[in-house]
């Protein structure tokens, strides 16, 4: 991956985070769903960081 596309993933991922320790912080009662969601994003750019670019590469290679 590029630096610029791991540059991009961090502050995505960042912003994500940030945003979710302020709406726990104002919805307490919401820190376990709020803290599933922030995992499920994590998982999520792992696997368009890793297996998108194998498709891509499938699908230039197979074009």
């Amino acid at each position: 991956m590029s630096d610029q596309r791991d540059d991009d993933v961090q502050r995505y991922q960042a912003s994500i985070e940030a945003r979710a320790r302020a709406l726990v912080a104002h919805h307490p009662e919401l820190a376990d769903d709020v803290e599933a969601y922030v995992l499920k994003e994590r998982d999520e750019c792992v696997v368009l960081e890793t297996q998108t670019q194998c498709v891509t590469l499938m699908l230039e290679r197979a074009g």
